[in-house]
């Protein structure tokens, strides 16, 4: 009986001790594997110009480090939505932006506005600070193609409208009615899809049935200075300069001489002066160009052979400035 009563009793523990144990460690790992994820979709074309209004505003001051503020307020603005919306299970998801722009276009078309200098990829620098800004955070360069910015924007959606992973899709695209075909079947899904709205937005969206909020701390509802709508301008910007430079295949050079910085925005002209020796200090021990092809000018030796000027041998600081020259530019000697 004894025997029977501690097996009963060790089996049963043993059992529940394991059980307890296997499911803690199953769910740590099947949550670390399969995080939740809320997607915010920006058609660059036509909501970045607002948000650089915003970015120049507030972040232009801090360099680089304003692009990183500026993407971790999208990020704690979203999340403020989300907390709205499914409550505290939102701290539990992470926050995925896919920003797709015509990059070439893009740039031009800030640059008139005086958001961006004069370079045919100036916004890259912006786009490559704000990738590192955060783990999930993509900004792409959707080429110069007519509606390549709609095309990625309509795929992702179709990706992860049906997700499960995927919590919520905002989606940042109202200026374009051309997305209205595409979210019809999802009318009135509430918990699913949110409009981000913009200066460019467009009244159609309203008959979804589907949420619109505003986020003023990363949009500004303010249209550049343009009596156009950005996807024209976009367009018209890539039309100009393909007919007036030769692209080379795989890099779009900038039509402007300004030279590429580490900066977003136009940088500070520092003029230096330099007074160096005068070129009459070199012309003056020159022969007179109109007989400098006279032999009694060129020293030879009995066999006909020119004889080079001898020169003194260098001291021994020239030899290790010299030396010191080579190792830092890692020059070859040659035998």
């Amino acid at each position: 009986v004894f025997t029977s009563g501690f097996t009963s009793v060790f089996t049963s523990g043993f059992t529940s001790g394991f059980t307890s144990v296997f499911t803690s460690v199953f769910t740590s790992v099947f949550t670390s594997v399969f995080t939740s994820v809320f997607t915010i979709l920006v058609d660059g074309d036509g909501y970045i110009n607002e948000f650089f209004v915003k970015f120049k505003e507030h972040f232009l001051q801090a360099g680089n480090a304003g692009v990183v503020n500026a993407a971790r307020e999208l990020s704690d603005s979203v999340n403020e939505l989300m907390h709205l919306t499914i409550g505290a299970q939102a701290d539990q998801c992470q926050a995925m932006v896919r920003i797709y722009a015509n990059m070439l276009g893009l740039s031009r078309v800030l640059a008139r506005a005086g958001l961006l200098v004069n370079d045919a990829r100036s916004i890259a620098l912006f786009s490559a600070t704000f990738n590192r800004a955060q783990e999930l955070f993509d900004f792409v360069d959707a080429a110069d193609k007519k509606e390549g910015s709609d095309f990625k924007i309509r795929e992702q959606f179709r990706l992860f409208v049906d997700l499960n992973q995927c919590r919520h899709i905002f989606l940042a695209g109202c200026h374009d009615t051309g997305f209205t075909s595409m979210l019809t079947p999802y009318k009135g899904r509430t918990y699913r899809i949110t409009f981000i709205k913009a200066a460019s937005f467009q009244r159609d969206f309203e008959d979804l049935d589907l949420p619109i909020k505003d986020l003023p701390s990363v949009f500004k509802s303010l249209p550049l200075n343009s009596t156009e709508p950005l996807d024209t301008a976009i367009t018209k910007a890539v039309t100009t300069i393909s007919g007036t430079t030769t692209p080379c295949k795989h890099y779009q050079k900038s039509p402007s001489k300004e030279p590429v910085v580490d900066e977003l925005f136009k940088p500070v002209q520092i003029t230096e002066s330099f007074t160096g020796r005068p070129d009459e200090l070199f012309s003056s021990r020159l022969p007179p160009l109109g007989v400098i092809n006279s032999r009694e000018y060129i020293p030879i030796d009995k066999e006909g052979q020119r004889l080079d000027t001898y020169a003194l041998p260098p001291t021994q600081d020239a030899f290790d400035e010299y030396n010191s020259w080579a190792k830092k530019h890692e020059v070859v000697p040659v035998d």
